[in-house]
């Protein structure tokens, strides 16, 4: 039986600062990435199973999740499955979608197949598999992909590592990935940050929305102005302005978690578990 599966944002520690109201603290240097400006119009839609469910042929065979071998050598084909699986689409236009089956296995164990399809779903070719080639998929649970054009791209998890902002792009359609290391403010660095799909709102404008484990429930994200080349750390800023990118931020007293709206000229998108809407 198939659920939807929702993202909680429950958003917990951080200190940095841009233009806003609730400044804390200012690092003084911001880190780099590797990619490249290009827009997007694209929807993401996910489920999940209780159960291991039969994924469509891909390259003209099925796709199936390996096995990882056990310590002691034994096979473990018989007793290792997953505890659920689920799967997420990003279409990027009419034509260019990928697509990415998870298989949960527990202990923040979560494998993937990522797949690509250049004629609007009717086939599929896997580009990239957990623990197979030199994909490097990321590790942990992960919250989600985007694509802005046919190559560059994201995909975004948590982990339980204090400190790591989880997110990880590709520049080759999704066939190679590699961890971005973003800039973590002093208040966060021993604390499990999640982090979220970016939005960007223009080729070089975008925002990165995170949540972080503490005791003081902060707002911390993320902003670019260069096309993700260098994204700068915000935190405490529940409303707010950067080159033209604007942010208004409420927390929900109930869970700790953040909602709100960011808007970039006359277009606006709001936020709220963990993903954006138009």
């Amino acid at each position: 039986m198939k659920k939807t599966l929702l993202l909680l944002c429950l958003v917990l520690s951080g200190g940095c600062s841009l233009n806003g109201t609730n400044a804390e603290d200012s690092p003084q240097s911001n880190p780099t990435g590797t990619t490249r400006p290009t827009t997007a119009s694209a929807s993401v839609t996910a489920t999940l199973t209780s159960e291991p469910s039969s994924p469509a042929p891909l390259s003209g065979e099925a796709a199936s999740f390996a096995i990882s071998p056990s310590p002691t050598g034994e096979d473990q084909s018989e007793t290792e499955q997953p505890v659920h699986t689920r799967e997420e689409t990003f279409r990027l236009n009419d034509n260019l979608s990928w697509k990415a089956e998870y298989a949960f296995y527990g202990m923040f164990r979560e494998d993937m197949i990522l797949s690509r399809s250049e004629d609007g779903g009717a086939s599929w070719n896997v580009v990239a598999k957990s623990g197979e080639g030199n994909g490097n998929l990321p590790n942990g649970i992960k919250t989600g992909l985007l694509f802005l054009d046919e190559n560059k791209g994201w995909i975004t998890s948590y982990s339980p590592r204090s400190g790591v902002v989880g997110i990880s792009e590709t520049e080759d359609g999704g066939r190679t990935w590699a961890a971005i290391q973003l800039e973590v403010p002093q208040k966060a660095v021993e604390a499990e940050i999640t982090a979220f799909p970016p939005l960007f709102v223009s080729s070089t404008d975008g925002i990165l929305i995170t949540t972080v484990s503490s005791d003081e429930h902060p707002f911390l994200f993320y902003v670019t102005h260069d096309g993700g080349k260098a994204w700068m750390p915000v935190c405490n800023r529940l409303s707010g302005e950067s080159q033209g990118l604007r942010w208004e931020f409420t927390k929900d007293p109930d869970t700790a978690g953040y909602s709100g709206t960011v808007s970039f000229r006359k277009n606006e998108w709001s936020f709220s578990n963990g993903s954006f809407s138009s």
